[in-house]
């Protein structure tokens, strides 16, 4: 064969954002990156948002939870679009930023199914397609991923690898974004 090199350079019809950090909001400092741009995976905090709001497409946050004595037994994490009425995280005034309309399908599924079978943006945009996707708030949870729809109609799915802590203690989310051009 004469020993020829040929290299091949495959596109994807779909773009894949892998190991997006986001932290829970911080309501004293408001510097914690709760904010993610899904078209480019891009994070911001509440001090920086404001000014990027008409790219970021969701806020994320927890809720305590408490048995029957008052006592913390742990949490429920949420994901939100900027468009929710009223915004389900009160501690930040968004009243005066860009709202994008992104929704939410309900999550289902797992890694394994991220991974092998949302391996082409038709794959992604039939099964997108097929779920209702009207939502715009979610509660997540780890090994779970869930359908979206931006604003000018491109689907994707956002799968929720990890929640967990930094080695500062901060709380945050370790998520993959699966989008369409």
């Amino acid at each position: 064969d004469g020993y020829k090199k040929i290299t091949i350079n495959v596109a994807s019809d779909y773009r894949h954002l892998p190991n997006r950090i986001v932290y829970f909001p911080d309501t004293v400092g408001k510097s914690m990156n709760c904010y993610l741009s899904l078209e480019n995976g891009a994070t911001f905090s509440y001090s920086t948002g404001a000014e990027h709001s008409e790219d970021i497409d969701l806020g994320i946050y927890r809720v305590n939870q408490y048995d029957g004595n008052g006592d913390l037994t742990g949490y429920k994490w949420y994901v939100y679009s900027l468009a929710a009425d009223p915004s389900p995280f009160t501690p930040y005034d968004i009243s005066s930023w860009t709202k994008r309309a992104t929704l939410f399908a309900s999550p289902q599924g797992n890694a394994n199914e991220f991974r092998d079978k949302l391996t082409t943006g038709s794959y992604i945009e039939t099964e997108a397609g097929k779920k209702t996707i009207d939502k715009k708030s979610i509660e997540i949870s780890i090994n779970k991923y869930a359908y979206f729809r931006t604003p000018e109609g491109k689907y994707g799915a956002l799968m929720i690898n990890a929640i967990t802590d930094d080695y500062l203690e901060r709380p945050f989310i370790n998520m993959g974004i699966k989008i369409l051009p």
